[in-house]
């Protein structure tokens, strides 16, 4: 390998602003793979929303779409996007942006409803 002395100081320099800036460093080693490509398990199970708090199916069959509906008004925001997510009320994620719960109890009391009456015509 050759002495050059431009290659040499390029080298330091990357090393003095790895040494200065973390940031840079986690970037210079993603670049180069020396650490693991994957997030660890602490950042990946954070992204995880919460299972959800109850169940929609168990409460629609025994209250009715009424108390499902009752039922879901004394959840958060949050709660209800645990629903959401846990039994995929909405494939395409948008739901998770909405700000109003009435939107959000609306969507998952509709369609839990349609799922469970999914399949009526052979029973």
């Amino acid at each position: 390998m050759s002495d050059d002395p431009r290659l040499t100081a390029v080298l330091q320099a990357i090393a003095d602003q790895a040494r200065r800036d973390p940031g840079f460093l986690a970037k210079l080693e993603r670049a180069l793979r020396l650490s693991s490509s994957r997030p660890s398990a602490a950042r990946a199970a954070s992204r995880r929303r919460a299972p959800a708090v109850v169940d929609p199916f168990e409460i629609l069959s025994a209250a009715g779409v009424t108390g499902l509906r009752e039922r879901l008004a004394t959840l958060s925001l949050d709660q209800l996007r645990d629903i959401v997510a846990e039994y995929r009320v909405e494939p395409y994620t948008l739901a998770m942006k909405w700000k109003t719960p009435s939107r959000l109890i609306d969507l998952i009391a509709d369609t839990i409803e349609q799922r469970s009456r999914k399949g009526e015509a052979f029973r």
